[in-house]
């Protein structure tokens, strides 16, 4: 793997201020092709590279692997494709709970929608993201997958379905 080239990646993400996405809500398509490029090698490393990948991730930049992961649940219905399911819980996984575990439940919740929705394996993609965790963040993706259906509810978790200003699928806050 190219760690000197993750590191860098990390560095550009580090530059980002947080007040800059109060705004938008939404990564750029340069700042989401970083994060796809830490997601891609974190899946492709060895167990010791993957450890080092999570390191790096710090509570200031944590929320940018939430965004991530929401973009990919809304691409995956958009496209219907559960390859974006499974990517936004790398960036989880990648995330590691650094910040808060109940900030993932909020984006899990969401790809599992996006999974259901589109009829993709919600169990068999959180199992298979659960192989290439850690320990502690692979419980709580086996735990969260294991919930009984009406404790999946996108209203239980303050979102519904609606559409954007174009149009296009989204998960709303209520």
């Amino acid at each position: 793997m190219e760690l000197r080239t993750i590191e860098e990646t990390f560095a550009k993400l580090k530059l980002l201020k947080v007040f800059d996405f109060y705004k938008t809500r939404v990564l750029t398509q340069e700042q989401q092709g970083w994060m796809q490029f830490i997601c891609d090698h974190y899946l492709n490393a060895l167990p010791g590279e993957r450890a080092k990948i999570r390191s790096m991730v710090t509570p200031e930049i944590s929320f940018l692997f939430f965004m991530y992961a929401q973009a990919m649940a809304v691409e995956a219905v958009r496209e219907r494709q559960e390859e974006k399911v499974f990517k936004g819980l790398v960036a989880l996984a990648v995330e590691n709970q650094v910040f808060d575990w109940r900030d993932s439940m909020m984006v899990l919740v969401l790809l599992h929608h996006s999974a259901v929705k589109i009829g993709a394996d919600a169990l068999g993609l959180f199992q298979r993201t659960a192989a290439i965790s850690t320990p502690q963040t692979s419980e709580g993706f086996l735990q969260f997958s294991a919930r009984a259906p009406e404790n999946l509810d996108l209203a239980k978790f303050g979102y519904r379905e609606g559409m954007d200003s174009e149009g296009n699928f989204a998960y709303v806050s209520k």
